[in-house]
């Protein structure tokens, strides 16, 4: 054999342990062995058609030629002829597959394990570039307008009961968009918070040169706050008329040639740009300062004895309430809330400062405007759930039956709302590896997320939820724990679209709680001032006031027993038990940070970290008086 193959040419045809050893065997060349091993043509002719139809590696090729070549041979040495040999060898696919399956089952466990993560990988491809075909085939079609469901109150406001003409009058030609920038009615306390300006303030006379330069805008106020609705649709900037716009906007920017911003849209995806969660609200803002505005009015007027304009002043500013909240979002509901606390500590602080001010017949027709609104109506989920299901529309395919998956275009427009993970850094400046693999990991999606009816009715689930927890006072059900959370519930990669939607329900339901305090309070003061005007005397309890001046004795929010009443220094005091839900006979609560529970309840923006703890503070929490103190 080396004389028909030279050593050189044996290396390509040696197995790699022979070479190991320097051994150059040519054992790989099995064509060779057959060829010099004397066996009749029929038989090496039988012998290579069954190697190569193997199809083996070439060390076990070559194992199985020497081993038909050995047969052969064993059968001529017992004297059969070749005919007989190859006859009796059988078919030659028939050997080549016994063959074939003997030898793959005789290889290492770490080679079958390989070849079987092999084939389980290009299944896998197969498998993903199948799901990637139906993931990129599929498309959001939104067909319902959200945006229109949302402003169904507002457009149900018949023409002459609209506030928004009046407004946008005066807005325009005050340009109150600037003015409301400029925060004319705080100040900055020693702490840096900013605080209402009271007329014994240093700063007073900055508000009475406002009011006395704009006249014609407060007026306004006063006559719109007496329309029974705004009549302002929400809508994208660029949706709303010039005129609108112009009320809605600074002269600064309506001048600016290029006015991009009446396009642009804080969410960044295209997908996204047109959903009602992108709308922008900047009327809630401008109603707050309408109200600090006649605030300020209502005072000015109590100084100078004008009790008719305090009136007027009073029942614009519980018009606000509900105007403000007039679009069913969460936003809007807690700036009506914030609004109609501000009337109320308008009314207490008038009544507190200037006892004499407003006759008998004043206090019944103020009495009656702050028992018409209904603090919980305020607040509405019918718009949350439909700024979700815009959401939903927006990422899923549709597929006629309340179906559908999700497409690439959603997929990429998530990231726009929330991270994929919350292994996501935000310092990060550079995108990181899970950001940068979001495209690929699109079709997984279609495995890994929830389908578009399963999300839905877990936002109608949930809602529901929450609609039912907004019915009743934190007493009746307790505020939520982190378990009972909704967002945290559906924190995950399954529900995405979800995990985000959810707002802060404890803020909500201790501003509506707060609100609803304040408001048995002010009835409760109001009454108080009634009966001292008929019987020159302050009650001794407030059932003393049962029937003629109130309808019944205002229940405290926290306990659910009678609030609590003392005279104290010849003035009257209406409190809560509080956090401890016990008596401390009007002593504050204060929190470590020196807030009182009215501190935490005056504006939604300052509540505890947890609103558990509006709950937890030892003392009373003292609901009359309490801005004038």
């Amino acid at each position: 054999m080396s004389e028909w193959f030279p050593t050189f040419k044996k290396i390509p045809q040696t197995p790699f342990r022979d070479l190991l050893r320097w051994q150059f065997s040519g054992r790989l060349n099995w064509r060779a062995a057959v060829a010099e091993s004397d066996l009749p043509d029929q038989a090496q002719e039988k012998i290579v058609s069954v190697v190569k139809a193997t199809r083996l590696w070439r060390i076990e090729k070559a194992q199985i030629a020497n081993e038909l070549i050995a047969h052969f041979q064993d059968g001529q040495q017992r004297g059969q002829g070749v005919d007989e040999l190859v006859a009796e060898f059988g078919e030659t696919e028939t050997v080549a597959k016994l063959m074939r399956s003997a030898k793959k089952r005789n290889r290492s466990i770490f080679w079958n394990t390989f070849v079987a993560g092999c084939y389980a990988f290009l299944g896998f491809l197969v498998f993903y570039a199948g799901l990637a075909i139906w993931f990129f085939s599929g498309e959001p079609k939104p067909s319902i307008d959200y945006l229109q469901l949302i402003n169904e109150r507002s457009r149900s406001v018949a023409p002459e009961n609209q506030a928004w003409p009046i407004y946008r009058k005066a807005w325009i030609e005050h340009d109150f968009a600037e003015v409301c920038s400029q925060r004319i009615f705080h100040q900055r306390t020693e702490s840096g918070e900013r605080m209402l300006i009271n007329p014994d303030d240093p700063e007073w006379d900055r508000v009475i040169e406002f009011l006395d330069k704009r006249t014609s805008l407060v007026e306004a106020f006063r006559q719109g706050g007496q329309r029974s609705g705004l009549g302002l649709e929400i809508k994208h900037y660029r949706d709303y008329s010039d005129a609108d716009m112009q009320a809605l906007v600074s002269r600064k920017a309506w001048a600016l040639e290029d006015r991009s911003w009446r396009t642009e849209s804080y969410v960044e995806d295209e997908q996204l740009r047109d959903c009602t969660r992108s709308i922008l609200l900047p009327h809630t803002w401008n109603i707050r300062c309408m109200s600090w505005a006649l605030r300020a009015d209502a005072l000015r007027a109590a100084e100078a004895g004008d009790s008719n304009r305090v009136i007027r002043n009073l029942e614009a500013m519980l018009g606000f309430g509900p105007q403000a909240a007039e679009s069913p979002i969460i936003v809007c509901a807690l700036v009506g809330l914030a609004t109609e606390r501000i009337a109320y500590h308008s009314i207490e602080k008038v009544l507190t400062d200037y006892p004499a001010l407003l006759s008998n017949a004043q206090l019944e027709a103020i009495q009656q405007r702050v028992r018409s609104n209904s603090i919980r109506s305020f607040v509405s989920i019918a718009g949350e759930r439909a700024l979700e299901k815009d959401i939903v529309q927006r990422v899923y395919s549709d597929d006629g039956n309340g179906g559908g998956r999700m497409t690439n275009e959603g997929w990429n427009a998530l990231q726009a709302l929330a991270p994929i993970t919350s292994l996501l850094d935000e310092k990060q400046s550079e995108p990181s590896l899970l950001e940068q693999a979001r495209p690929l990991a699109g079709p997984a999606s279609l495995l890994l997320m929830a389908s578009r009816k399963e999300v839905e009715q877990a936002i109608d689930a949930e809602w529901d939820q929450i609609e039912d927890r907004l019915n009743y006072s934190i007493r009746e059900k307790p505020l939520l724990n982190d378990d009972d959370d909704f967002s945290e519930k559906y924190d995950n990669l399954r529900y995405q679209v979800v995990a985000y939607s959810f707002p802060n329900i404890n803020q909500i339901r201790t501003a509506v709680d707060a609100t609803l305090a304040m408001q048995e309070s002010v009835l409760a003061g109001i009454a108080i001032r009634q009966f001292d005007l008929v019987n020159d005397r302050l009650p001794i309890s407030l059932d003393e006031l049962v029937p003629e001046f109130l309808e019944a004795v205002p229940i405290d929010i926290v306990s659910g027993e009678k609030l609590k009443y003392r005279i104290m220094d010849d003035l009257p005091l209406i409190y809560s038990v509080g956090a401890d839900l016990d008596d401390d006979g009007g002593v504050e609560a204060v929190d470590p940070l020196g807030r009182t529970m009215q501190d935490m309840n005056l504006d939604e923006s300052r509540h505890l970290d947890s609103a558990n703890n509006l709950y937890q503070l030892d003392g009373d929490w003292i609901l009359w008086p309490a801005a004038s103190r």
